[in-house]
C-alpha cells in the first residue's frame, strides 16, 4: 500500500520519505494547461485528469463521466466528482530538490551573483544608450538638414539612397549609421504628427532654401532636447515611484478557479504628470525604449561607440560573468511533484460541467458507492493522504491491481477493460482466480514482485501458445488461458531484446533519462519521453500517448514497422554488431548456431542450419550482417510464444 500511498501523498507521509517522494511524478509529470486555454478552464480540466487517472487507474471506475451529470450506468453522482475534485483543486506544482541544503544554497548564491552581474551589465549598457540618445539630441538639426540634402526630390532606388547617406554624411562629419536612421524615419510620411507638419511641406517643396531647413532644423532639435530631459525625469518619478510602492508587505493571493496572484491588491494615490499625446507620438519614434527608435542603440551597433574606460568596463564585467558562468555548477537534480496550498478549499459543483458557472460547494470526500455510509469529509489539508489510505482500504483497489500484473504478463487481462471495472466495463473471465490473486497481493504485502513470481511460476504462464488442447473449440478465444497468447514485444522491450544480444545493453540502473540517440544503449525504461516531439520509434510500435492516461496499448501492424526492419540505422547497427559477436564461433555453422541461440534462446536445427548457409553463400562480402539482420527482424524474434 506504500505504492499507492507514494504516488499520491508521499511528501505527507510520516518520518523519512525522501525516497518515496519521486512517486509524486505522477501528478508532478502530468498535464499543466498553461497558455493553451482559459485559466478557469484550464485548471478544471487539469482536476479531471487527476480524478480520471486515479479513479480508472487505482479503482476501475470512470468517475470523471459524472462532472457534467450523474453517471449514466455507475451509481457515481456529480457530489462524487467534485468531492475528489476538490483534493487536486486544494494542490499546485512543487519541484523537490535531490541535494544537500549547503548544495542549494551555493548554487542558489552563485545563481544570484550571475544574475546581479547580468543585471549591472544590463543596467550600464541601458545607461550608456540613453547617454549616447542624449548627446545625439544635441546634433538633431546637423542630421535633419543632412536628411533634407539626400531626400531632395526625385525617385532613387535603395543602392543610390545608400550613396547619398554615406556622401551627406562624410560632409558633415556625422555618423554614417545615425544619418540613415533619420532618413528611413524622416521620408516616411507621418500622419497626424503636428510637429513634422513643417518638416514635410518643406521635403514636398523643391524650392526651400537651406536657411528655410535650418530654422525648422533648430527647431525641431529644441523640441526633441526637451523631451529627452522630460523622459529621464518621468523615468526618475517612475523610479521613485515603484521603490516607495515596494516597501509596502506584498503577500500572495489565492483567488477563485485556481488564480494565483503575484501580490496582494493594494489602492495608492499617486501623483503623476504624463506626457501629452502630441509629444509622445513625437518621443516614441526618436527617443523610446527599443532599437527602432532613431537615437536608442542596443547591441553591437550600441558597443561601437564605446571607446577606452566605458570599452574596458564593459569587458570586465563580462569577463567576470563568463568566469562565474563557468564555474557554476550544473544544476542539482529534482523531482517534480505537488503539494497542498496553505489553506486547502473544496471544489464547487459546476453545472452541466461549465467551469464558468458555479453551484454548491461539496466537501472533499471519498466518492458514496465505496464508502460504508456517508462519506466523512477530507480534514486533513488537500485530504490527499485520506484519499490513499481510503482506496488501499478498498477490495476494489487490490483487484484492479492483480488484474493489471496479469495483464501485463498475459496480453490480455481477467477482465478486459482494466480502468473499467463498471457496468459497461467487461465480466471477469475467471472471477475465483482474479479474488485469488487480490487476496494473495494484500496477504502479502501488496509487494507486486512476490505477486509476480507466484504467477510466472505457474503451469498457465509457461504454457505455449500451440493450438493443440483438446479444449480449443470450447474456448476459442482463450478467455480461460488454456493456452498462451502469441503476442508482439512491446517496443521497449524490443529494443532491449536487440541490445541485449548483440552484447550492446548497458545494464546501468537509475540516472537521468536520455533521448534514444545511436549513442543511448540503456534501457528503453530510461528513455526520455517529451509530449509535443515523441520519440518516432516508439510512436512508430504503438507507444502511448503520454499526453493522456492510457489502459493498455492498442497493437497495430502496419507496413512502416516492417520497414524500421530493412532500413533503420538503429537495427543495421545492431546487426553488424551481432555478426561480429558470432564472428569468433568458429565455421559458419557453429556462427549461425551462435547466432540462433542468441537470437532465440534455442538451437538451430538442420534445416535452420542449411538455410543459414545457402543465404549467406549468395549474400556476398556483408552477408553476415544481413543474415543478423533477417534474424532481429523476424517474427520470432518479435514475438512471444
Amino acid at each position: 500500500d506504500v505504492f499507492v500511498k507514494a504516488q499520491i501523498a508521499a511528501d505527507l507521509l510520516p518520518g523519512d520519505n525522501r525516497k518515496l517522494l519521486g512517486g509524486l511524478g505522477l501528478f508532478g509529470l502530468g498535464p499543466w494547461y498553461y497558455g493553451i486555454s482559459h485559466p478557469p478552464q484550464a485548471r478544471a480540466d487539469e482536476r479531471n485528469e487527476r480524478v480520471d487517472m486515479v479513479s480508472r487507474g487505482l479503482l476501475g471506475l470512470t468517475v470523471a463521466c459524472a462532472r457534467c451529470h450523474d453517471h449514466k450506468y455507475d451509481p457515481i453522482s456529480m457530489q462524487d466528482y467534485y468531492g475528489l475534485a476538490g483534493v487536486f483543486a486544494s494542490v499546485h506544482y512543487k519541484s523537490y530538490p535531490l541535494a544537500s541544503e549547503k548544495t542549494i544554497r551555493d548554487y542558489k548564491r552563485q545563481e544570484k551573483e550571475i544574475e546581479d552581474l547580468e543585471k549591472e551589465v544590463a543596467d550600464f549598457l541601458k545607461r550608456q544608450s540613453e547617454d549616447l540618445a542624449r548627446i545625439f539630441t544635441r546634433r538633431t538639426a546637423d542630421y535633419v538638414i543632412a536628411s533634407w540634402r539626400v531626400l531632395s526630390p526625385g525617385e532613387m532606388d535603395e543602392e543610390e539612397l545608400a550613396c547619398k547617406v554615406d556622401e551627406a554624411a562624410r560632409r558633415s562629419k556625422l555618423d554614417w549609421k545615425t544619418l540613415e536612421r533619420w532618413v528611413n524615419y524622416l521620408r516616411k510620411p507621418h500622419e497626424d504628427h503636428p510637429y513634422l507638419d513643417a518638416w514635410k511641406r518643406l521635403l514636398d517643396d523643391g524650392n526651400a532654401t537651406e536657411e528655410q531647413v535650418r530654422q525648422v532644423a533648430d527647431d525641431y532639435q529644441a523640441l526633441i532636447v526637451s523631451l529627452a530631459d522630460e523622459s529621464e525625469k518621468i523615468e526618475e518619478e517612475t523610479r521613485t515611484l515603484v521603490a516607495r510602492l515596494d516597501k509596502k508587505k506584498r503577500e500572495r493571493t489565492q483567488l477563485p478557479n485556481d488564480y494565483i496572484s503575484g501580490d496582494s491588491f493594494k489602492f495608492n494615490d499617486v501623483d503623476t504628470t504624463p506626457m501629452s499625446r502630441d509629444r509622445y507620438l513625437a518621443w516614441k519614434p526618436v527617443l523610446g525604449v527599443g532599437n527602432d527608435a532613431v537615437l536608442r542603440y542596443q547591441g553591437e551597433e550600441l558597443e561601437r561607440f564605446l571607446q577606452g574606460e566605458w570599452k574596458q568596463h564593459l569587458q570586465s564585467l563580462r569577463a567576470e560573468l563568463e568566469e562565474k558562468k563557468e564555474k557554476l555548477p550544473p544544476h542539482y537534480p529534482y523531482l517534480p511533484g505537488i503539494e497542498d496550498w496553505q489553506e486547502p478549499r473544496n471544489a464547487k459543483l459546476n453545472p452541466r460541467g461549465n467551469p464558468f458557472q458555479e453551484g454548491e460547494e461539496i466537501p472533499r470526500r471519498f466518492p458514496a458507492v465505496l464508502s460504508h455510509g456517508e462519506p466523512a469529509p477530507f480534514r486533513n489539508g488537500s485530504g490527499r493522504l485520506e484519499l490513499a489510505e481510503a482506496i488501499v482500504k478498498q477490495p476494489l483497489a487490490a483487484r484492479v491491481m492483480a488484474n493489471r500484473v496479469w495483464h501485463h504478463l498475459f496480453g490480455r487481462g481477467i477482465v478486459r477493460t482494466t480502468s473499467n471495472f463498471g457496468r459497461t466495463g467487461a465480466k471477469p473471465s475467471n472471477p475465483k482466480l482474479l479474488e485469488y490473486l487480490a487476496w494473495r497481493l494484500v496477504h502479502q504485502q501488496w509487494s507486486i514482485k512476490k505477486l509476480i513470481r507466484e504467477i510466472v511460476l505457474s503451469e498457465t504462464y509457461r504454457a505455449s501458445s500451440g493450438r493443440l488442447n483438446p479444449n480449443e473449440a470450447k474456448d476459442p478465444d482463450n478467455r480461460f488461458f488454456r493456452r498462451a497468447n502469441r503476442r508482439r514485444l512491446d517496443v521497449e522491450a524490443l529494443r532491449d531484446a536487440m541490445l541485449f544480444v548483440t552484447g550492446q545493453l548497458d545494464p546501468k540502473q537509475g540516472g537521468e533519462s536520455k533521448a534514444l540517440s545511436a549513442e543511448n544503449r540503456r534501457r528503453t525504461v530510461y528513455a526520455r519521453v517529451e509530449r509535443f516531439r515523441p520519440d518516432e520509434t516508439l510512436a512508430l510500435f504503438d507507444f502511448p500517448n503520454p499526453s493522456a492516461s492510457s489502459a493498455q496499448r492498442v497493437v497495430t501492424n502496419v507496413p512502416l514497422q516492417r520497414l524500421f526492419f530493412l532500413n533503420s540505422g538503429f537495427v543495421l547497427q545492431q546487426s553488424e554488431a551481432l555478426a561480429e559477436r558470432v564472428r569468433s564461433a568458429g565455421s559458419d555453422a557453429d556462427r549461425i548456431r551462435e547466432a540462433y541461440r542468441l537470437s532465440y534462446a534455442r538451437e538451430a536445427d538442420d534445416p535452420d542450419v542449411r538455410d543459414g548457409l545457402d543465404f549467406l553463400a549468395a549474400a556476398g562480402v556483408d552477408g553476415w550482417t544481413q543474415y543478423a539482420q533477417v534474424l532481429l527482424g523476424s517474427n520470432e524474434f518479435a514475438f512471444m510464444d
